[in-house]
């Protein structure tokens, strides 16, 4: 499935559950204009994807406004960096996902300190989206949790929404390479990208995350060794594929093969972008594009896949 049929897709699911009998009830709580950022992103054929804010079905203390009792939940806490509580939060779970599609995605809440509970409606896998939308230069962070009836789940770790190293100022047009560190370069031309309101981005960045916040520890095709979240979250490539380079060995030996992949933000799942091995002299990754490439900076997943 190509990401075009992906998001039109998902875009059918998310119509046909959208409708007066979910109870879903649009948020009071302050977030409109993180919907109007997060609101539904057209591609250049007339598509969508599912990344709405689609309304809010709990309160900020976690009690459901459905009238259908949760059955399960997740709870955890969400800072930046410097252990500080996001300055506007916005966070969503997204889901079931089903065949690679989230089926919906409502916005739920965190308190002052970055404590949150979760409730899902139904078991499975579920994605959740961490993202701030103040303004400021937050990444954002990404991963699935699966559960089953009766699960009230404890996050172990704290789930990290970073803040963007050094930004890289991106002219109207042309190629502009953009260091991140850990040795991640990714080159982008803001002509030809475009980020989730439409506009075209003038500035980029990211980081990486080290291995004490990574939210999960394996993909299809091996072990995690290495991740980066990337400002503006979500940014897309309207044509062809952004290029990108790794000069680091992530502390593989020389040969070992690696995958790469990008999270797309809209489902949450993990989609291969490239192939390779680290190069002989053990200074950096040699990649070569799988399928439409890397399409979507929102966070990059690197796998030993020996």
């Amino acid at each position: 499935m190509t990401r075009a049929s992906r998001l039109l897709a998902s875009f059918s699911f998310l119509t046909l559950l959208l409708t007066p009998a979910l109870g879903c009830t649009s948020s009071d709580d302050g977030e409109d204009d993180a919907a109007d950022d997060e609101a539904t992103e057209s591609e250049d054929d007339g598509e969508s994807s599912t990344d709405d804010d689609v309304g809010d079905d709990t309160t900020t203390d976690g009690e459901s406004t459905t009238g259908v009792e949760p059955l399960a939940t997740a709870s955890g806490q969400a800072l930046d960096d410097a252990s500080a509580a996001l300055p506007t939060p916005f966070f969503q779970r997204c889901g079931p996902i089903v065949d690679d599609i989230a089926q919906s995605c409502i916005s739920f809440q965190a308190d002052a300190e970055g404590l949150f509970t979760v409730d899902f409606p139904q078991t499975g896998v579920w994605g959740l989206k961490f993202l701030d939308s103040s303004g400021g230069t937050h990444t954002g962070n990404y991963f699935t949790v699966e559960v089953a009836e009766g699960d009230a789940l404890e996050l172990e770790k704290v789930v990290r929404v970073p803040i963007a190293d050094a930004l890289t100022t991106l002219p109207e047009s042309g190629a502009t390479d953009v260091p991140i560190e850990g040795g991640l370069t990714v080159t982008i031309d803001a002509s030809t990208a475009q980020k989730t309101d439409f506009s075209a981005p003038t500035e980029a960045g990211g980081r990486q995350l080290s291995s004490e916040d990574w939210m999960f520890a394996d993909t299809p095709a091996g072990p995690v060794v290495g991740m980066w979240t990337f400002y503006p979250a979500g940014v897309k490539a309207k044509e062809g594929a952004f290029e990108f380079s790794v000069d680091a060995s992530l502390d593989l030996a020389p040969g070992t093969p690696v995958a790469v992949y990008e999270m797309e933000k809209n489902n949450i799942v993990l989609l291969p972008v490239a192939e390779g091995t680290v190069n002989a002299e053990g200074t950096g990754l040699d990649l070569s594009t799988v399928g439409e490439g890397l399409h979507e900076l929102s966070m990059l997943v690197v796998a030993d896949a020996s």
